[in-house]
């Protein structure tokens, strides 16, 4: 849940946006499923980790256009709230994506794999992949956009 308040303009905006958007809610909802269902049928260790990995990035990759998503209303150039918490907000929820994404991948991989620290070791894989992308990518990456929207 995400209060309204004025500081908190674009991130309201853009949890509305990846929920009820056809657009990145299907892509997250298909993302998801898929990589799942992958995990779940498959029993290699390498493999696993591997499709996990991949599909934690691409739905990352796959949702930084949602920083453009209201570049075409002006309403929300004239509102007083600073161009700054709009790279912020969609980070937020971005992040928040990949890890609820994580969490079921890591619940998924310690259903099926009999041998739980393999599952330990996948799930701390995914996580790992989860955090370089989240807080390492990713703000470079908006940085650059930015950079690029201002000139």
């Amino acid at each position: 849940k995400v209060k309204k308040t004025s500081e908190n303009t674009y991130l309201y905006l853009y949890a509305r946006v990846a929920a009820r958007s056809s657009e990145y809610s299907s892509l997250t909802l298909r993302l998801v499923a898929v990589g799942a269902i992958l995990l779940f049928f498959t029993q290699s260790f390498w493999l696993m980790a591997i499709l996990g990995s991949l599909f934690i990035y691409l739905l990352g990759f796959q949702l930084i256009p949602m920083y453009h998503a209201f570049d075409y209303m002006l309403m929300i150039k004239l509102y007083p709230v600073s161009p700054k918490k709009k790279s912020g907000a969609v980070l937020s929820i971005i992040r928040s994506v990949l890890i609820i994404m994580t969490i079921i991948y890591g619940i998924i991989v310690l259903i099926v794999l009999p041998n739980k620290v393999e599952a330990m070791q996948l799930f701390g894989i995914f996580v790992v992949v989860c955090l370089v992308f989240s807080w390492g990518y990713l703000p470079l990456r908006l940085k650059k956009i930015e950079k690029n929207a201002n000139r």
